[in-house]
């Protein structure tokens, strides 16, 4: 069980920007602390807000995640991608029924396939492209959309669900082609300014395009923003930002997970309820934008309510029984006081590692150009590691007990290890680190990436002369 802080306190400030609050009211507190304890028990939980009649109820971030940071979002990214095409095919950029093909006749095979050829926009929205199996490979080219029109389309498109993050990306790539913009920057005028949303970026491929179908950063009040929008049918402060029919039709069903459903799992599982325009539908007549590794915009239109995640979760489907378990019933119940809960859920903790031992240090140095040696320097406690490479060092200060926070040019774990991009749209990293002796001869040092979702695990033996290291992404290393 990780070792979790829960601290209470009360706002000292409200931003112009921010949704109104009206913390504890129409919820049963009791309830929302059950949550909060069996949250921790497995999964790392890194923000959480609800909303409900427009107002924050609850609303926490597990320090050294903080209220301003930005966090990636993974696969939520993929609403905000098919926001963005809903609002083209308004304006008339984009065609329901011109195939895919028209948009990129530069970049289609010399005889392209007749599926390929019936390919169109709402198949990409759908997630029922025509692939067999996800074409994830060509995020390893250099060209993505000529990669992806160059894949096999075995099946009719149109007919049969897959889940396909290229097909989110080609989402974005049409964006582009028809506006002249990136998705990011088309949004900008027409979604996140209105909502009050700044300070966002996005990843983008080596053509310029951003990734759609993930690489989306924005902060857990933005993400309740975006919930809050689709709640009220489009709209936002009294004026229609989407057009009410898009938001109905892509929050509702559209197409069927059908491939080895059983009855059983269309009726207890969150990803069998149906699939709109890159949003699922849940349990509980819910819809939500959803990411790996737990990071949820839930719609919860029976109360009036929005609920929002983020965190490091190995168990997505474990974190959604949770919050039907406790939190649609405290919704339900509507305001119960408990007498530890002040007011405003402000600030929770991870606990950093700490020891009291003192080890003994000494540098290493390795033959992996990933990891050429690390360096070690102890200052009054803190612990200054440095990371060698071919081409770089990157040194970082770990707090024993306390997280201590900087910045680095060291990137955090990626899910697609191979991928090709030219994206530096982050320089430098927002990190929090901290380290433990478990032995005279054992240091641990934990890198959390305070404005991504990952966290790099070492081990260090230095009777071995040895570095494990893991991520919840990849498989573990061993440096010797």
């Amino acid at each position: 069980m990780k070792r979790i802080l829960l601290l209470l306190l009360f706002p000292l400030w409200l931003s112009a920007q921010n949704l109104p609050k009206d913390i504890g009211e129409g919820i049963d507190q009791n309830a929302v602390l059950e949550f909060l304890k069996e949250w921790q028990k497995d999964h790392e939980p890194h923000s959480i807000m609800i909303v409900r009649g427009g107002k924050v109820i609850t609303e926490g971030w597990f320090n050294p995640f903080s209220r301003e940071y930005p966090h990636t979002l993974y696969s939520v990214s993929k609403s905000f991608t098919a926001t963005a095409v809903g609002l083209a095919l308004e304006e008339g950029l984009l065609d329901w029924n011109k195939p895919i093909i028209e948009y990129f006749p530069d970049k289609i095979p010399l005889n392209p396939s007749e599926n390929l050829k019936k390919l169109k926009i709402k198949d990409l929205l759908t997630m029922s492209s025509g692939h067999e199996k996800e074409p994830i490979q060509i995020v390893g080219e250099e060209d993505w959309v000529k990669a992806f029109l160059h894949t096999d389309f075995p099946n009719v498109p149109g007919k049969r669900f897959l889940y396909n993050s290229p097909a989110t990306y080609m989402l974005s790539a049409l964006v582009q082609k028809a506006s002249g913009k990136t998705v990011l920057d088309y949004l900008r005028p027409r979604l996140f300014e209105p909502l009050g949303i700044s300070g966002m970026d996005w990843e983008v491929d080596a053509q310029g395009i951003n990734v759609g179908g993930w690489g989306l950063r924005l902060t857990t009040e933005d993400l309740a923003k975006f919930g809050l929008l689709f709640l009220n049918k489009g709209k936002w402060e009294g004026k229609q930002i989407l057009p009410q029919k898009w938001v109905v039709e892509a929050s509702s069903p559209q197409i069927y997970p059908t491939v080895g459903v059983t009855d059983d799992l269309m009726k207890n599982s969150d990803w069998h309820q149906g699939y709109g325009y890159q949003m699922w539908r849940g349990r509980h007549n819910t819809f939500r934008a959803d990411g790996a590794y737990g990071q949820n915009i839930i719609v919860v239109p029976q109360f009036d309510a929005v609920i929002v995640t983020t965190g490091e979760s190995p168990n997505l489907p474990g974190l959604l029984n949770l919050i039907w378990k406790y939190l649609l019933p405290a919704l339900e119940k509507g305001k119960v006081v408990h007498e530890n809960f002040p007011g405003e859920l402000k600030a929770l903790a991870l606990l950093p590692l700490s020891s009291s031992i003192k080890g003994n240090l000494k540098d290493l140095k390795f033959s992996d150009p990933s990891l050429k040696g690390i360096r070690f320097e102890d200052r009054s406690g803190n612990l200054w590691v440095s990371f060698q490479t071919d081409s770089v060092e990157h040194k970082i200060p770990f707090g024993n007990g306390e997280w201590i926070k900087s910045n680095t040019t060291m990137k955090p774990p990626h899910i697609f290890p191979g991928i090709k991009t030219n994206k530096e749209v982050i320089s430098k990293h927002a990190v929090a680190a901290s380290y433990a002796w478990r032995s005279q001869n054992v240091l641990e040092l934990q890198l959390k990436y305070t404005e991504n979702i990952h966290t790099r695990y070492y081990t260090i033996d230095f009777t071995k002369s040895e570095v494990n290291y893991k991520s919840i992404l990849g498989s573990p290393q061993v440096y010797r």
